[in-house]
């Protein structure tokens, strides 16, 4: 007899080691590959969090990840998107994908396009329960502006600590980290209703049983 719950967890466990895998690979290419400057990017640290969270049936840690990646992943796969349908980027984000170079790093990046879709299904397998998770959001985000602006360059701008990514440079002087948080903050706020408002209809449409 098919048992649902049985099904449901290994899903989940498969999700959360894939996620993981992807966070080992991401490390080996900056290890291996490129500047370590590159391992202070949000996704190097949410993308394994994530997995572990899904791993420790741990909505919360899962949640907070969510929160923090959707928009900013939503906005590289649009722009991405954008340079196939007309051969070249809107933003200016994803340029880089399209550089000469080794073939494993620009196949780990295209996690951007798959993380948040795993990360919202495993949760939808989850009790759901209601936590702060944006608190956690709201911390991470802060400590990691503090620890770029510390051990990264201008040149390399990092989650763009120091100014808009891509093609939206704009010398904003200092104002500029007022508007970083407060746009960080705001994604976070939206990601988080989106997410509250969604997961029910889904956990129907879906017809998951815990």
């Amino acid at each position: 007899m098919f048992n649902q719950k049985k099904a449901n967890h290994y899903v989940r466990i498969t999700l959360g080691i894939f996620l993981v895998i992807i966070g080992i690979l991401a490390f080996f290419n900056v290890f291996y590959y490129g500047d370590i400057s590159i391992i202070f990017w949000f996704c190097y640290l949410s993308v394994p969090l994530a997995g572990v969270g899904i791993l420790l049936n741990n909505s919360t840690l899962v949640k907070s990840q969510l929160y923090i990646l959707a928009i900013p992943d939503l906005i590289w796969t649009i722009d991405l998107i954008y340079y196939l349908l007309n051969g070249r980027s809107f933003l200016g984000i994803i340029d880089y994908l399209f550089l000469p170079g080794h073939i494993l790093p620009k196949i780990v990046t295209l996690q951007h396009i798959i993380t948040v879709p795993i990360m919202f299904y495993s949760l939808i397998l989850f009790k759901n329960e209601k936590t702060e998770s944006w608190k956690i959001s709201i911390f991470q985000v802060m400590l990691v502006f503090i620890l770029t602006k510390i051990f990264t360059s201008q040149e390399a701008n990092i989650n763009c600590v120091y100014n808009l990514c891509g093609s939206l440079y704009a010398n904003l002087g200092m104002l500029y980290p007022f508007l970083w948080f407060a746009m960080s903050f705001l994604m976070i706020y939206i990601s988080r209703i989106a997410f509250i408002k969604s997961h029910r209809f889904f956990t129907k449409f879906f017809k998951i049983t815990s």
